[in-house]
């Protein structure tokens, strides 16, 4: 099968591939910055299985398509999180109230050392996460 990538140029594969399989084969770096894809336009996940001729295009957090799914995806994460910290709330429940609670469960999980840079940082209003 043949994939035409955003710069033009032709990836060929003899059997169906993931999106994040190709990125890899581009450059081990877009793949880790990968957040989505475009296949022939339609906005995918990472694990989607590419299995005929097409156009692709991999979508990092610069542009808008990969930061959408970025931020979606840190919202489940976040979410989960909260559950797990204050077991009582089954939403996230953005009151005032809980944010503050989150923002300084976040503090002490960084005075505490449990919270290194790993590539980037998600910050929302006063509030930012390294990971």
């Amino acid at each position: 099968m043949k994939i035409i990538l955003k710069d033009g140029s032709v990836k060929e594969y003899e059997e169906s591939r993931s999106v994040y399989d190709i990125a890899m084969d581009i450059s081990e770096g877009l793949a880790r910055a990968a957040c989505c894809a475009k296949v022939d336009g339609e906005v995918v996940d990472l694990r989607t299985m590419v299995e005929q001729d097409c156009r692709l295009e991999i979508c990092t957090a610069r542009e808008p398509e990969g930061l959408a799914a970025l931020r979606h995806t840190t919202s489940h994460v976040l979410a989960e999180a909260v559950k797990r910290v204050f077991p009582g709330h089954h939403s996230l429940d953005t009151s005032p109230e809980l944010l503050v609670r989150v923002r300084d469960a976040f503090r002490e999980l960084k005075a505490a050392g449990k919270l290194h840079h790993g590539g980037g940082r998600f910050d929302y209003g006063e509030f930012g996460v390294w990971v």
